[in-house]
């Protein structure tokens, strides 16, 4: 019933999967995972449908209906890699939507057990421009949802059980969309040449998203849902994709409303002359000359991605492979005051986690154990890009606002005011001020009681909430009555801002957008109550912006704090 509103590996970076706990041995590209699944999702049957390329065999399941793996883009590999995605060909018969498609190639990365719900589920291809859709009914004009995965633009993919979208859809009758595209250098590859073919390549994963909006527009009301009221919404990476899309001229008008979680560096994309080099030091592993486009469209995508670990790790960032200032397919860094205000009718809600680095910090058990002052100085100092003497002024700082935190809580406090908070809040504030369309700001509090509470609200908190999978994280997330019910509140607050572009409602506080001045009220969100507060932790934000020098965008090794 619809309710109201209703060990780190090459690569690695911001986003579901980067940290908390990453302690295995990688695995070679294309091993299949076995997820977990909720009894909601175990197909009953199935059930066919019609797109504008064919008809499709999808699933019967006890949430809904689910069409899975369904191409919206034709193979990315060969003559094709690096370019914009070419369109799906039609075809006859029946095709079958009941598996999941190839997650897009990547380093399959390593996982705590605490977070297997978000891993790579499936091989992974170059045929890898598919998505899932979810919905209630195949009749109707329902809200669409398109969720857009984290992972730093290196790895994710929609297809991960984290991300299933039948709980969500159930809940809220809404249709829900999950989205692969090409990631790291497959993505985003800024080249040394001249060959206008490959202008658009360090965007390609971008153009990725966009036909699949576009897929959406023509496709969705055969899956019940409504084209002229599509959300999208994603988490880390996820969100700066969404940020991203809203200075996108291809994106105008694809999607009405934005959620932006947790979104790091969404708010300044890279200049080419920050990624050229990376392109040319790829090529050079492959034995190629920069420039060889042909050499690069050859090589096997293992070799490719082999090459470009040994890139990274050489050069000590995690994802420097990400969309680029080509000044073609995006003109200008997203709600900067040069930005053209192609979005600035549509309403956003944005907000971070509490605790977001305790992530990334997690997994290193004598990190936490034993970090004394002098590592706790160097640190900071690295990450902030400041001598240890203005170092030490903010670990004063802190201190003095969070009486009796050990050293890793306050090293992941400064860190994730540093790279998320802050972000988060500026971009929230900058997009209030283009005008036009509100702008909520939120943060969410699930004080995990997984390994001991030293997670306590991390990056990715709010993702079992969100898609109401709870059971799936039952490791994170408890699932227990509080658990669901928060969940519940969760869930109801997104639906309502996707159905009516206004997240109000239900049992929230009144929840006032952001006036576009300094001071970011935020709602708070938390299992014991929702509460509207004016700029929480804010001495501690007005500390860290006095001496903050990372800029949004810049590549930075998560795993290196």
């Amino acid at each position: 019933m619809a309710q109201d509103g209703a060990g780190p590996s090459p690569g690695a970076g911001a986003g579901a999967g980067a940290g908390a706990g990453a302690d295995n041995a990688g695995k070679p590209a294309g091993r299949k995972a076995e997820p977990p699944v909720s009894p909601g999702m175990v197909p009953t049957g199935t059930i066919e449908a019609e797109t504008p390329h064919g008809r499709v065999l999808g699933q019967v399941r006890g949430e809904g209906l689910a069409f899975l793996g369904l191409p919206y883009g034709a193979d990315t590999g060969g003559a094709r890699r690096f370019l914009p995605p070419a369109p799906v060909e039609p075809w006859s018969g029946l095709r079958d939507a009941t598996r999941l498609g190839d997650a897009a190639p990547q380093a399959i990365r390593p996982r705590s057990p605490l977070f297997d719900y978000l891993g790579l589920r499936g091989a992974v291809s170059e045929d890898c421009l598919r998505l899932n859709v979810h919905t209630p009914g195949l009749d109707g004009e329902r809200p669409v949802m398109v969720w857009l995965h984290g992972g730093a633009f290196a790895f994710g993919t929609g297809n991960s059980p984290g991300y299933d979208g039948g709980a969500l859809a159930a809940r809220g009758d809404v249709v829900v969309v999950t989205v692969n595209h090409r990631l790291n250098a497959f993505g985003y590859l800024t080249p040394e040449t001249c060959d206008p073919r490959f202008a658009a390549s360090g965007m390609a994963g971008m153009l990725d998203l966009c036909q699949a909006l576009e897929w959406v527009r023509d496709a969705i009301a055969g899956f019940g849902g409504d084209p002229d009221n599509v959300t999208i919404f994603g988490q880390s990476g996820g969100g700066a994709k969404v940020a991203i899309l809203m200075a996108m001229e291809r994106a105008k008008g694809l999607f009405h409303r934005a959620i932006i979680q947790s979104p790091s560096s969404g708010f300044r994309v890279q200049e080419p002359e920050e990624t050229r080099p990376y392109a040319a030091d790829l090529a050079r592993e492959l034995g190629l000359a920069p420039g060889d486009m042909a050499g690069l469209q050859a090589a096997p995508m293992e070799d490719v991605l082999d090459a470009m670990g040994r890139v990274l790790a050489a050069r000590g960032m995690a994802d420097r492979f990400r969309p680029t200032l080509d000044g073609i397919s995006l003109a200008a860094h997203p709600f900067h005051p040069e930005a053209p205000a192609i979005s600035a009718d549509i309403p956003v809600m944005i907000g971070y986690a509490e605790h977001e680095a305790t992530f990334h910090l997690a997994a290193d058990r004598a990190r936490r154990e034993g970090m004394t002052d002098e590592d706790l100085l160097a640190r900071v100092a690295r990450f902030m890009q400041v001598d240890e003497d203005e170092a030490a002024g903010v670990i004063a700082a802190y201190a003095r606002n969070h009486a009796g935190a050990s050293n890793i809580d306050l090293l992941a406090d400064i860190a994730g005011d540093h790279l998320y908070r802050l972000t988060t809040i500026e971009g929230g504030l900058a997009k209030a001020r283009q005008g036009g369309a509100p702008v909520w700001l939120y943060a969410f509090r699930w004080e995990s009681p997984a390994a001991g509470g030293i997670l306590r609200s991390p990056h990715t908190a709010e993702l079992p909430f969100v898609f109401g999978r709870t059971d799936l994280a039952a490791r994170f997330a408890d699932d227990g009555p509080r658990a669901r019910a928060y969940a519940e509140t969760t869930m109801d607050t997104w639906l309502r801002f996707a159905r009516h572009g206004d997240p109000n409602g239900g049992d929230l506080p009144p929840w006032t957008p952001l006036s576009g001045d300094e001071r970011p009220d935020t709602m708070v969100f938390s299992p014991d109550g929702c509460a509207m507060v004016p700029d929480p932790a804010g001495e501690d934000r007005a500390e860290m912006t006095r001496h903050r020098r990372f800029r949004p965008g810049s590549a930075f090794n998560f795993l290196r704090l």
